[in-house]
């Protein structure tokens, strides 16, 4: 009778164990698949590494992204303006290819100019009849470190009839604040008002962009960035030839057609 009595203590003390056991085999297991989903997700960039101020929507360049902080070793080199000449010389066959025309070859080694750049294409697209500058941008850095942005956007071509205006944009927190203007500073503000924001801090970096419209129908796009061409896009019918990143050591060029 004892003896029934301890083999049945044992079963019941062996079922437990197998009982516990499965247990925790299976907690091991979950806590295994929750570690792997998480190593699996994406880290969270942090906002000083992404950057701020939306671009105006335009069919040829935009202006260039401003970084809340950019590290000084992240800088990208800047190219000579004669190396930036130079690169241009060797993509004008590609060009000619691209909008089938006859360009005329750029004949300088010291300093490029947008008439330079427009004169490349007169030959194919015929002469400049109207120029526009499309958007402006002034950056600056305020006391408190916060970075700002004066906006200007000419949007008169687009069919929704806009027209010419600024913003003053703050970022704050990872995100884009508008400061108050009133009409007649946002649509049409003195040269002394523009003059007073750019004095409410440090400028760190000025952009625009002009637009050329050809007698052929054609229009040529060209960029600068604190005083040297960084980009170019020459359009004719649906194709488009555009060169960009041309004050860094990385300049490209590329040939699009729109109906494809």
């Amino acid at each position: 009778m004892k003896i029934n009595k301890i083999l049945a203590l044992l079963l019941l003390l062996i079922a437990l164990g197998a009982v516990g056991f499965l247990f925790k085999e299976r907690f091991t297991n979950s806590s295994k698949i929750s570690s792997a989903e998480n190593s699996n997700t994406k880290p969270i960039v942090a906002i000083e590494n992404n950057p701020i101020f939306s671009a105006p929507a335009t069919e040829t360049i935009a202006p260039p992204a401003l970084l809340e902080s950019v590290p000084q070793q992240n800088l990208p080199k800047v190219a000579s303006e004669t190396e930036a000449i130079e690169f241009i010389k060797t993509q004008l066959p590609a060009l000619d290819k691209c909008l089938k025309i006859e360009s005329t070859p750029l004949d300088l080694t010291e300093k490029i100019s947008d008439e330079n750049i427009i004169k490349i294409v007169e030959n194919g697209l015929g002469q400049v009849i109207l120029t526009q500058e499309l958007w402006s941008t002034t950056d600056i850095r305020v006391p408190s470190g916060e970075v700002r942005r004066i906006l200007f956007q000419d949007t008169s071509e687009n069919d929704d009839g806009g027209g010419k205006h600024y913003r003053y944009i703050a970022f704050r927190q990872g995100t884009e604040v508008d400061l108050e203007l009133t009409e007649e500073q946002s649509l049409d503000p003195s040269d002394a008002f523009i003059a007073s924001l750019e004095k409410d801090g440090e400028i760190i970096s000025k952009a625009n962009l002009n637009q050329y419209m050809f007698s052929g129908g054609g229009k040529a796009s060209v960029s600068r960035k604190n005083g040297r061409i960084d980009s170019f896009q020459f359009s004719e019918e649906s194709k488009t030839f555009s060169c960009q990143k041309l004050s860094s050591d990385s300049p490209n060029c590329l040939c699009n057609d729109l109906e494809l």
